[in-house]
């Protein structure tokens, strides 16, 4: 029996949000801009994105047969999450890649 494409395209959509987080994960953890006082505000965060997307598959594999209703809550979710994951990836990047704040000395 063939998938429905929507179930399909919804599928892949969670394989690449999967994606992302883990590239976010190794990036902070690599060569990210997190220090040791940093490190457990990403990783919270991090954690409840993969959370998120680890609902929405269950919710989608827990069905046999594929409802409109639930494909349309889970696509919502996913819309949803992959809207947050963005945006919170943009305010990291800002937050580390935007300027530089310096501190003036005044020498005697």
């Amino acid at each position: 029996m063939e998938r429905d494409p929507n179930v399909s395209q919804l599928i892949d959509r969670l394989n690449a949000l999967d994606e992302r987080i883990a590239k976010a994960r190794i990036s902070f953890q690599s060569n990210g801009p997190v220090g040791d006082s940093l490190a457990p505000e990403f990783e919270e965060n991090l954690a409840l994105f993969t959370k998120g997307h680890e609902d929405i598959r269950k919710s989608i594999e827990s069905y046999q047969a594929m409802t409109n209703e639930v494909l349309s809550t889970a696509t919502a979710a996913t819309d949803n999450l992959e809207q947050q994951l963005k945006s919170w990836l943009l305010s990291v990047e800002q937050r580390f890649n935007g300027p530089r704040r310096t501190t003036k000395t005044t020498s005697m």
